[in-house]
């Protein structure tokens, strides 16, 4: 969706659970808050925001300009299928294309769980990084032309741009701030993880996990960020998933083992 906003707007974007708001600055600059104890961050041309949890957020030209429910700012016209929303005043203009990504199991997926609540990729002195350049200018071009399956194909674009933006936030990470996805970009911690979650029945231990990879287990052991104790563990995994590790390991096995007299 494409947004021509003149000064003054401000305009809230309520909480959303499953989906994954974005917003991309085309032209001008903007304030974003997200919250009252948050100071607000500057947007400027070229600069892309991703908040993968759908938290709640404004998007205005200045801190103190009225604010609008997104779901008010009626002033719409259809653009062969698309909306392109024209609010504001008389002032100064700014222009967003906005979106969103469908998101499920947000809490239980570990990728996404281990998202934070902002992305925010600057732009490179005022042009868009190459990699968002180059899929925006695809998104317009299907726009504009409106060809048959041009809803599918900008589908297929925006699910880029959330995969690109998680690329970024991944690159950005330090090497000692623990995240799984830091994990991820580690070859050997991807074949660990692996292991783990296609045999979770099976009592794994680092020793076991180091067996199964071309590294030493002092090695392996030195790159894993654990827990303090099973007891911690445990408490964690019955958050995340409901049941004890030990009911998941039995219920996991009788699954395989029913499968197994059915084949």
């Amino acid at each position: 969706m494409n947004y021509l906003l003149t000064a003054p707007w401000g305009i809230r974007f309520r909480a959303e659970v499953g989906e994954a708001v974005f917003h991309i600055v085309t032209r001008g600059q903007c304030w974003l808050q997200i919250n009252d104890n948050q100071k607000p961050l500057l947007l400027a041309t070229g600069d892309f925001v991703m908040f993968p949890h759908g938290h709640e957020h404004i998007i205005c030209d200045t801190v103190s300009s009225p604010i609008t429910d997104f779901e008010d700012t009626s002033i719409m016209r259809p653009n062969h299928g698309y909306n392109s929303i024209c609010f504001g005043g008389d002032g100064l203009p700014t222009e967003l294309l906005a979106g969103c990504f469908q998101v499920r199991g947000d809490r239980r997926n570990p990728l996404l769980a281990s998202l934070p609540s902002l992305i925010h990729v600057r732009s490179d002195h005022g042009q868009l990084v190459p990699w968002l350049e180059t899929t925006l200018h695809y998104i317009t071009a299907e726009l504009a032309i409106s060809q048959l399956g041009f809803q599918t194909v900008i589908a297929r674009l925006v699910d880029v741009l959330f995969i690109q933006a998680v690329r970024a936030y991944v690159a950005s990470i330090s090497n000692d701030q623990p995240n799984l996805l830091r994990a991820l970009t580690d070859p050997q911690m991807v074949i660990a993880l692996s292991l783990i979650h296609r045999s979770p029945e099976k009592p794994w231990t680092v020793a076991s996990l180091a067996e199964q990879l071309p590294m030493s287990r002092s090695a392996f052991s030195a790159r894993l960020v654990g827990y303090e104790s099973e007891i911690s563990f445990s408490k964690a995994f019955k958050r995340w998933s409901g049941i004890a590790p030990s009911f998941y390991r039995q219920d996991y096995s009788a699954l395989e083992l029913s499968a197994s007299s059915l084949a």
